[in-house]
């Protein structure tokens, strides 16, 4: 067996506090864009959102699914699933406050 390397558990941990951080500064902007909505229009955002959303869902990604059922799974993947919880990641969390956020421009799109 290999020895113990803290430098994995380390990143990961800087990550996950990378991302954590990520979507508190995402949930403040899709509430900013909420207040802004109603102003969007008038302004011209809307055309110019649109040719720039085009371009961008040819490449859309989607986040992966961690820490959520494990039934029928084996020991690595209940292992992968556990990792982003031990890190204080809530996964179905981020995936919501994504999915929110493509939403609301999808609604400014239009």
């Amino acid at each position: 067996m290999p020895e113990f390397d803290p430098r994995a558990a380390s990143a990961a941990k800087q990550s996950a506090s990378l991302l954590r951080a990520s979507q508190i500064h995402l949930r403040s902007l899709l509430d900013e864009i909420y207040v802004a909505m109603p102003s969007l229009a008038a302004c011209g955002f809307k055309a110019a959102f649109v040719k720039h959303s085009l371009a961008r869902n040819s490449r859309r990604q989607t986040l992966p699914r961690m820490g959520g059922s494990t039934k029928g799974q084996d020991d690595a993947a209940k292992a992968v699933a556990a990792v982003a919880p031990a890190l204080g990641v809530d996964m179905q969390a981020l995936r919501e406050l994504v999915t929110s956020t493509h939403e609301a421009l999808t609604q400014i799109s239009r």
